[in-house]
């Protein structure tokens, strides 16, 4: 059922300067926006307000498989790009760095942060080809330029990669009040923050003037306020910094090593029940809106035009900073309104919690000492359980069930649950899973001797990509043999059966 849904539902969407926009957004003058989407979590709003003459930013939601694979994996991609100097990197980056992900979660057959890092590692490189080819009649695309804030749900897990001022913003509820609380999840690379700025000089010991404070603004070199960026190839090679650019851009000394940097600062999340929604914006909102005023907002509100209501709150700020009216505001044509705040795009992604848990497998590690001492992984997609708790306590009993018709009669469990630890261990203090913890015990009583250990996530690589590939492929597999390789053992071994 779930994997059939997935096929069917497969939405990419996203607003574009130069060519027509998805037919399901709206236009209102300077404004695009899609109040109301599905992804496979849940909902999503979008909208964007162009400020410069021609919009620098770029942003996608794709929705459905995440590799060039029909068997995925699945689940939501996000990517903000927020240009400078003009758009064509950010307009290249949204052309090409969700195919490069696809491509690399095929050759790897999950989701991972070094899938992410790879497809920013070929876009860049995709970029430079762009600039090595027109550089001789079109010196300024070596000045362009792009921020990159990408966002990744994929089996229970969120993956946030940046380069760049851009910025993602969980909305966690709090059980005592209700109320959400903002958590920034990205890392930003401008020079404004002052352990950036240090970072660039521990990166540039012997140049006093890496960083320098213009017209009351830091920025690198002078010239520009992020450290890290797609694109801006005038600032990464020496044969891009010279004539015919323009005199502006071109440094006194000759470039010996890359000033800017395109590696993206990656983190991984594990969603909780109480993560309620994500925003993803460029730095045109979060100049106008703080953290907690924005998560304030998406809270307090209907979902539906969300992301827009958004965008007219920054908007309103911006006026009221300028003390003008926000109406006069509104009339100000593009090119001009830059004057008064930047391109602002806003990405909205809510996280149904019942969604979030029926695509959230375990990750166990079954190891069983059979006669000849070898070691076994098993895998099971749980894609329908109560919560992600009930779903890591299925999986363990699955597992048992399975060890016993190996008849091994020693086995140890390794997971990276450690509630799941403490469930078997101190059994009364968890009276709303008694008839799980019966069961275990009852299978336990099979065996000479059963365990189970906490391990660090760190620990169970292996164990959770194969966990995933059942999970988002929708079989049940009874168990791995880890004399095999990957490839292979994602064969269906022994008993299986389609979820």
């Amino acid at each position: 059922m779930l994997t059939t849904l997935m096929k069917l539902l497969s939405a990419c969407l996203w607003p574009s300067s130069g060519r027509s926009v998805d037919s399901s957004g709206k236009q209102d003058g300077l404004l695009w926006y899609k109040d109301s989407g599905q992804h496979l979590l849940g909902d999503f709003s979008m909208a964007v307000v162009q400020a410069n003459n021609l919009l620098e930013d770029q942003s996608q939601v794709e929705s459905g498989p995440l590799s060039t694979l029909a068997s995925g994996p699945y689940g939501t991609f996000i990517g903000i790009y927020d240009g400078h100097g003009g758009p064509e990197t950010s307009r290249f980056v949204n052309d090409h760095l969700f195919q490069h992900l696809k491509r690399f979660a095929a050759e790897q057959g999950s989701m991972s942060m070094d899938v992410i890092r790879k497809a920013y590692e070929a876009t860049e490189e995709g970029f430079l080809g762009v600039v090595t080819k027109q550089w001789p009649v079109k010196p300024l695309i070596a000045a362009v330029g792009s921020c990159c804030l990408v966002g990744v749900i994929c089996g229970g897990m969120l993956y946030i990669a940046n380069v760049g001022d851009s910025r993602a913003v969980l909305g966690r509820a709090m059980k005592a009040t209700g109320e959400a609380i903002a958590l920034q999840l990205s890392a930003e690379h401008n020079v404004s923050i002052e352990s950036v700025r240090q970072e660039m000089h521990s990166l540039h010991p012997d140049d006093s003037h890496i960083v320098v404070l213009k017209h009351n603004v830091w920025r690198v070199k002078g010239l520009i306020q992020v450290s890290r960026s797609i694109g801006d190839m005038y600032l990464k090679k020496a044969e891009f910094n010279r004539e015919p650019l323009y005199t502006k851009y071109r440094l006194r000394e000759p470039i010996k090593r890359p000033i800017l940097s395109g590696e993206p600062s990656i983190t991984e999340h594990e969603l909780q029940p109480q993560d309620q929604f994500l925003i993803f914006a460029s730095d045109g909102l979060w100049e106008q809106l703080s953290n907690q005023e924005a998560v304030d907002i998406v809270q307090n509100h209907p979902r539906n035009g969300i992301a827009r209501r958004l965008v007219k709150m920054a908007m309103q700020a911006a006026a009221k900073k300028r003390e003008m009216r926000y109406s006069d505001l509104m009339k100000i044509e593009r090119g001009v309104r830059r004057h008064f705040h930047d391109d602002i795009t806003v990405v909205v992604i809510y996280l149904d919690t019942n969604v979030v848990s029926s695509a959230r497998g375990p990750s166990l590690s079954i190891r069983g000492r059979d006669k000849k001492m070898e070691e076994h992984f098993g895998l099971r997609a749980c894609n329908r359980s109560l919560s992600a708790l009930h779903a890591e306590m299925e999986g363990l009993l699955w597992a048992i069930s399975c060890m016993r018709t190996m008849r091994m009669p020693s086995i140890r469990f390794e997971t990276d649950c450690s509630d799941l630890v403490d469930m078997t261990t101190n059994p009364v203090e968890w009276p709303t899973f008694a008839i799980e913890i019966e069961m275990f015990r009852r299978l336990q009583e099979d065996f000479e001797d059963v365990s189970v250990s906490h391990i660090p996530r760190s620990r169970n690589g292996r164990a959770d990509t194969l966990a995933k590939e059942a999970r988002t492929r929708g079989y049940i597999f009874s168990h791995i043999d880890q004399t095999r390789t990957d490839g292979d053992a994602l064969r269906r071994i022994g008993s299986s059966a389609t979820t």
